[in-house]
């Protein structure tokens, strides 16, 4: 099997991007909302159903010439990340991070180690694993944000902005593609300080629209990027819960240095 044979040829920029993807998208970050209002745990579960979602459906996105090999690789970095936020708390909340993303490196270079094909299958399997990775830990990230900014809404408001953003998603191919990013930029802030007028909260609202604009942009990125690879009834609903996972780090750290 060549490299091109198992990558879709990628769509013109700026073409739509489907709705199935869209849908997902609001779905996704729907259930991460309502999973912050019940506690860290279910957002680490929430999380874990968005990395299995990535594991079973990114590597043909990707181009993977193995599925099963990085299949089995993402399904050990969405395990392990779980772990990490589990058994850590506190500010240390993420201190068992970097050891699930070694983990899940090592286990990507080490699936490798037998493969007979060419390099260039190699190394498109490789960044694939990598990509699929960064999504899933960064995804883990928000968890903590549950039990370190109880009286705040962070989660939600993010979500928030990923929605917002999203509602660009049916422009593309009808407006200057220049113009897609700044209107996501925009509607995610709006949406996300929607979000902390009417919660209880006591952050500024130019914070939540910070948080929104961050996590609204990111995953209006993701969705553009990897949209253009996924074909018809493949890896839509992989592209969508990425967009809404990548974020995740961003979130955490704008979170904790505009809120403290």
């Amino acid at each position: 099997m060549s490299v091109a044979d198992g990558m879709a040829s990628p769509r013109p920029a700026g073409e739509r991007i489907p709705a199935a993807t869209l849908g997902a998208t609001i779905a996704a970050a729907l259930l991460l909302a309502l999973s912050a209002d019940a506690g860290l745990p279910y957002v680490v579960l929430a999380v874990a159903l968005g990395g299995y979602v990535v594991a079973f459906g990114l590597p043909a996105v990707m181009g993977a010439t193995d599925i099963a090999r990085s299949t089995a690789v993402l399904s050990v970095a969405t395990l392990t990340g779980a772990w990490s936020m589990l058994r850590a708390d506190g500010a240390s909340s993420l201190r068992l991070l970097p050891v699930a993303i070694a983990v899940s490196l090592v286990a990507s270079f080490v699936a490798q180690l037998t493969r007979r094909d060419s390099r260039p299958a190699l190394t498109r399997c490789l960044a694939g694993d990598a990509f699929g990775i960064t999504a899933i830990v960064s995804g883990m990230a928000l968890a903590p944000l549950v039990d370190l900014r109880p009286d705040d809404v962070v989660v939600a408001a993010a979500m928030a902005g990923i929605v917002g953003a999203s509602l660009m998603d049916p422009l593309a191919g009808r407006i200057e593609p220049e113009l897609l990013m700044p209107g996501g930029l925009v509607l995610g802030a709006l949406a996300s300080a929607g979000v902390g007028l009417v919660a209880p909260s006591g952050a500024a609202l130019w914070v939540y629209a910070v948080i929104g604009a961050v996590a609204g942009t990111g995953a209006q990125s993701v969705r553009r990027l990897l949209a253009s690879l996924a074909g018809p009834d493949r890896g839509e609903l992989a592209v969508a819960v990425c967009g809404v996972l990548l974020p995740g780090l961003a979130v955490f750290a704008v979170a904790r240095l505009l809120l403290g």
